[in-house]
Parts: structure tokens; C-alpha cells; sequence
């Protein structure tokens, strides 16, 4: 998937602006909001155990821009091959 802004919208409407947001920033996101709503928090969650626990890309990972693309549609994210 090409990082165009299209490709961002929904990533802005999960995360933010921020497109250098690590990990352990979407971590404090979800342990800090107690009003976030149950959506959110679940979508965050999955891109958490994806990028930052199975298959992290570096030593302080961020989130990929496909996965949180692919937390949109859960049943898609629950359908994907991990393996």
C-alpha cells in the first residue's frame, strides 16, 4: 500500500496527525483515555499486539500503516493470514 493521504484517513481518525506516533505512545493513548470509546480502544489494542508484539520492524516500533488500515474492518482483520 502506497502512503498516499487517502491512505491516511482512517489512520487520522484512529491515531491522529501524528504519523511518527511509536508503540509505546498508542500504549499511553489507551491506559490514559478512560473515556475512550470501546471501538478505539480495541482497534489500538490489535495494532499494539500486531506491530509492537509479532511482528515488530524495529527497536521501538511504530504502527504500520497497513495494519491500522486493516483494523477497520475487523471481520478483514480477524480473516487475515498471519502465518
Amino acid at each position: 500500500m502506497l502512503p498516499t493521504e487517502e491512505n491516511y484517513a482512517y489512520w487520522e481518525k484512529l491515531i491522529g496527525t501524528n504519523r511518527d506516533v511509536l508503540i509505546e505512545d498508542l500504549v499511553r493513548m489507551v491506559q490514559g483515555d478512560e473515556g475512550m470509546p470501546g471501538w478505539r480502544k480495541l482497534r489500538l489494542c490489535l495494532i499494539i499486539i500486531v506491530d509492537g508484539v509479532l511482528a515488530p520492524t524495529a527497536q521501538k516500533p511504530k504502527p504500520s500503516l497497513k495494519h491500522v488500515n486493516l483494523v477497520k474492518s475487523l471481520k478483514k482483520f480477524y480473516a487475515f493470514q498471519w502465518g
